[in-house]
């Protein structure tokens, strides 16, 4: 401040010198138009000098937002000490001058992090406005972000970060940047965020996001590629918060195989969170391996705080995926937590084109007597990847390529529709919890054009039954002529448990191979299967093996419905529930089959039978002759 010469009262706030209610005006920008006169231009070293002892969240004179740290008063006044007996002399000019400040931050023992607050005040006042291209490339390159580690600071980034390769960043603060920001990481280049913050550096301006370069033709091994570690980090408020591709649009295609490994990440109001080029892995023998990036408990989520509006954006996809194989999503949490009315405007969670991915728990112990059990070990506890509040939580499309899916022990609520694989052969669904029962949902599992399937194990529900909000639990539109099996799995309160249309069978007979349901259960639902249009498997199970289905009905409730479609004969064996009932004229039911074990055909081993004390005895007995005898022999 400066202070009047007859008492404290203040006469001039540094924080404002050009406050309108003053006699006269002070400059705050370099290229300010106001005459020129000594005392109008001494406002902009006055006011710099306060930016740096005080540091800044704001906009500044080129209207581009800035953020940086405040420094100790006794830092500036060393550092404007040094100035003035080494670096000033007369007749300066304003790029000379701040060309000098920076340079004279060589007395410091940390000369990066006071640069940074010299370069962020100066930006505020607007030395890239007036053709001081060199302070550029000094404050962000030079000295900058690239070459330092930042910790449990906040600074501003108003240009470009490039991670050149064999460069490491770490970052462990909060970093801001404008909506012209963004950084690159290049081949080779790393990028760890330990704690971090990545977030916009203005009210209502999104910035850039990262883009990891890589190599495509190179094996995924960091120094052919560029990576990004995040670990308890946040990323928000970007327009794409990583890309897998080349920062020039020529080079987006060429550039790919960047990696991305994240853990205990929040990614929030981001337009895109992930978005993964075409890009093939090899092992070091040549075969076709999956893709290095991973997301492990990692929440993926916008709400209404989002800046899309003001931005002129739309959000569409948390995670889009083209030509990769095997990015995997270990216990994460996709949430659309906006108002908007449930229609495409939702988007989706992950959004493949000839693509594939893993969709599975964090499972710490699994037990050898039960290896379909996943259990917590110590703190470390069980997580599921959970889906809430979209369009279309999951949507594949392969129609020219085939790459796996699996979705394997995830959790479906509030979605229009939970999962849709269009063309998407051997997709693999199974123990996912599909909960329909909120207004807005449809469909739980839709598979269309589909083929090789594995979907077994799913409970797909809802609280209650009633004509007017009507669901469905599985439906199937063209399978083909192969041999598909709907499995094991559960529906309750469904309007429609299982949906199939279109050619799911040979067209013509026997109508084998086709599309068969076994060792289902349904509780309470409207209609348990209905076919429509076309037609099935003509034998549903066989004689020495029934289709076995567990059918539990209410009121008009009907198990197996054939609308236009052929008919059908339906073997089951004597059990509760098995046979069908209401059901199509079309539909023969045979009652002689042999029982169905409906063992999971998805663990690796059975659980073995508890059998009586005395035979367990026995077992082991057997076991330890068995294993003394070949200790003897060896």
């Amino acid at each position: 401040m400066v202070l009047s010469n007859s008492g404290n009262s203040c006469i001039r706030n540094l924080a404002v010198p050009n406050d309108p209610t003053a006699e006269m005006q002070m400059d705050t920008c370099i290229c300010q138009e106001s005459g020129g006169s000594a005392y109008q231009q001494s406002g902009i070293i006055s006011h710099w000098f306060y930016l740096l002892t005080h540091g800044y969240a704001g906009k500044g004179c080129d209207g581009k937002c800035y953020s940086f740290p405040a420094i100790p008063i006794d830092s500036a006044a060393k550092l404007i000490y040094n100035c003035e007996m080494s670096y000033f002399y007369e007749d300066m000019d304003f790029p000379n001058i701040i060309r000098a400040t920076i340079e004279a931050a060589e007395v410091f023992s940390n000369p990066s992090e006071i640069r940074q607050s010299i370069c962020g005040a100066w930006n505020v006042m607007g030395a890239s406005t007036c053709g001081i291209d060199e302070f550029n490339d000094i404050g962000i390159e030079q000295y900058g972000l690239s070459f330092s580690n930042v910790n449990n600071g906040v600074y501003f980034v108003g240009n470009t970060i490039v991670i050149d390769s064999l460069q490491t960043l770490n970052l462990s603060g909060t970093i801001h940047l404008n909506d012209s920001s963004r950084i690159i990481v290049r081949p080779g280049g790393t990028l760890v965020v330990d704690g971090g913050t990545l977030t916009n550096a203005c009210d209502g301006e999104m910035w850039q996001g990262i883009i990891v370069e890589g190599n495509r033709d190179m094996r995924q091994i960091g120094s052919k590629q560029g990576a990004v570690y995040l670990t308890n980090a946040t990323i928000e408020n970007a327009r794409t918060a990583i890309s897998t591709k080349g920062f020039e649009e020529s080079t987006w295609w060429y550039k790919t195989g960047g990696i991305i490994q994240a853990t205990n990440t929040l990614f929030r109001n981001n337009r895109r969170t992930a978005e993964f080029l075409d890009y093939e892995n090899h092992k070091s023998s040549g075969g076709i391996a999956s893709n290095a990036s991973y997301f492990t408990r990692c929440t993926f989520t916008i709400d209404d705080d989002n800046l899309f509006a003001e931005n002129d954006v739309v959000f569409k996809n948390h995670v889009s995926l083209w030509k990769v194989r095997g990015v995997k999503f270990n216990g994460c949490t996709f949430r659309n937590e906006t108002a908007t009315t449930i229609d495409s405007s939702r988007g989706k969670a992950i959004y493949t084109e000839e693509a594939g991915f893993i969709a599975q728990r964090v499972c710490p112990q699994v037990s050898n007597l039960d290896p379909c059990g996943c259990f917590p070990s110590g703190n470390d506890p069980v997580t599921r990847c959970s889906f809430e509040g979209f369009f279309e939580a999951v949507h594949a499309s392969n129609a020219l390529s085939n790459y796996d899916i699996t979705i394997d022990n995830c959790d479906f609520a509030q979605n229009y529709v939970g999962v849709e694989l269009d063309a998407a052969d051997n997709a693999r669904v199974s123990f996912c919890d599909f909960d329909l029962t909120d207004t807005v949902s449809y469909c739980g599992l839709e598979l269309n054009n589909s083929t090789g399937y594995t979907v077994e194990e799913n409970m797909i529900h809802k609280s209650k039954t009633n004509n007017v909000h009507k669901v469905s639990g599985i439906v199937v539109n063209e399978s083909g002529a192969a041999e598909n099996v709907i499995r094991k799995n559960s529906f309750s309160m469904i309007n429609w448990g299982i949906i199939a249309t279109g050619t799911n069978a040979l067209n013509s007979r026997p109508r084998i191979p086709g599309l068969q349901f076994e060792c289902n259960s349904f509780a309470d639902c409207r209609m348990d299967i209905s076919v429509s249009n076309d037609t099935i498997r003509r034998k549903q199970g066989s004689v020495s093996s029934g289709a076995d289905n567990v059918f539990t009905g209410w009121g008009v409730s009907q198990s197996i419905t054939l609308s236009n479609a052929n008919e059908i004969i339906y073997y089951y064996s004597d059990g509760n529930g098995h046979a069908p009932y209401n059901s199509s004229t079309e539909v023969t039911p045979v009652n002689t089959a042999t029982a169905n074990a409906c063992a999971s055909t998805l663990c690796g081993i059975q659980v073995p039978q508890r059998g009586t004390r005395e035979e367990a005895l026995s077992q082991y007995r057997a076991l330890a002759e068995e294993y003394r005898n070949l200790a003897g022999a060896w």
